[in-house]
């Protein structure tokens, strides 16, 4: 197919794909690393960083950064951070996580959809587990979308984090169609992980009435992450407010800090080991769990509803104004003053 291929654009999405076979088989030799590359940054001094820091955010929809930074100070006024359940270690084959799953499935997911994720599920050969992390991820849903395969590569840790990595990643698996290069050119590539988000929070809630120890502990682990990214976003708006001729001026920028009541940094190099996540996979998760949040709303009143409205916004490929988008299918946070999220935080705390 590569070298049949006249296309330059196509002919790269291919070699992509071949890739990420040839990285398939390097996870069954297990030698090495191999999924890091994306996900760090790595600077040899502070103007590097502060031109990267530049350039992401003018690489990214202002709009949607604002909608995020609004979101934490409505989340300060409820989120104590208080007491919350740490990971414990747990003796679980596979089989049994897959029956986990399944359960899931049968209590959580609408009749009418039901048998879709089964059949996912049932594709054994396109499920990985490995007791061997070697690609920095709890698990990943990889998409071939010319040869119209999915597959999914768990990490086991034998702990209670492992009995949620398949549900989240069927979620990729059932709601990712094969329009991977699409994406990356639009403002949508900020809603892959809304699939997850969901999945999460449906699996929160779904041990929070069927487990047997730290009946609470997926759904304070997500709040307490997005917590985490929100900070980073904030933090990340406070560094550039800070910047003054290329320089960082410190004081500015944890007088910023302090106003949040988020940590301060005590010398300049300090501030350049913070930044390792690239802005815009804080942006897709964040944004993720807000829009979820939103949809496990309806989905307390209409189950139905909500995985419709998932699939509507999963169906649109080429859109860079995804604020309408929500608006279009009843997400609302942006609108109502996070009223969905002060509400689940609440909740979520009152369970602990």
């Amino acid at each position: 197919m590569y070298n049949k291929e006249s296309n330059t654009i196509r002919k790269q999405n291919i070699k992509e794909i071949i890739e990420m076979y040839d990285n398939m088989q390097t996870l069954i030799h297990k030698s090495t690393n191999i999924f890091n590359d994306d996900d760090d940054y790595f600077f040899y001094n502070i103007n590097d960083f502060i031109k990267n820091r530049y350039l992401s955010y003018q690489n990214n929809d202002n709009d949607i950064i604002n909608i995020l930074l609004q979101s934490y100070l409505p989340l300060k006024e409820v989120y104590k951070q208080e007491n919350y359940p740490k990971d414990r270690p747990i003796i679980a084959t596979n089989e049994e996580l897959v029956t986990i799953t399944k359960d899931f499935i049968n209590k959580k997911i609408p009749t009418n959809m039901q048998q879709v994720f089964i059949d996912y599920l049932n594709e054994h050969n396109n499920i990985q587990f490995s007791k061997n992390d070697i690609t920095n991820y709890g698990g990943v849903t990889l998409i071939d979308p010319f040869l119209k395969a999915k597959y999914i590569y768990i990490v086991r840790e034998n702990n209670l984090m492992d009995i949620i990595k398949l549900p989240h990643e069927l979620f990729h698996y059932v709601f990712c169609n094969y329009d991977i290069f699409t994406l990356s050119y639009y403002n949508t590539y900020y809603l892959t992980e809304i699939e997850g988000s969901f999945a999460n929070i449906l699996f929160g809630d779904y041990y929070y009435q069927q487990g047997t120890i730290n009946n609470n502990f997926f759904n304070l682990s997500f709040l307490e992450l997005y917590y985490d990214q929100i900070s980073t976003i904030v933090t990340n708006n406070a560094l550039l407010d800070s910047i003054s001729k290329d320089k960082i001026r410190l004081n500015k920028l944890n007088k910023y800090l302090n106003y949040f009541d988020l940590p301060i940094f005590q010398s300049i190099d300090k501030v350049v080991d913070y930044f390792e996540t690239p802005l815009e996979i804080l942006i897709k998760y964040a944004l993720g769990y807000l829009v979820a949040i939103d949809l496990y709303t309806i989905y307390q009143e209409d189950e139905e509803l909500a995985f419709y409205l998932l699939k509507n916004l999963k169906y649109v490929k080429k859109e860079n104004n995804i604020i309408n988008l929500f608006r279009n299918n009843n997400i609302t946070f942006m609108d109502d003053s996070y009223e969905n999220l002060k509400k689940y935080v609440k909740k979520i705390e009152r369970q602990n």
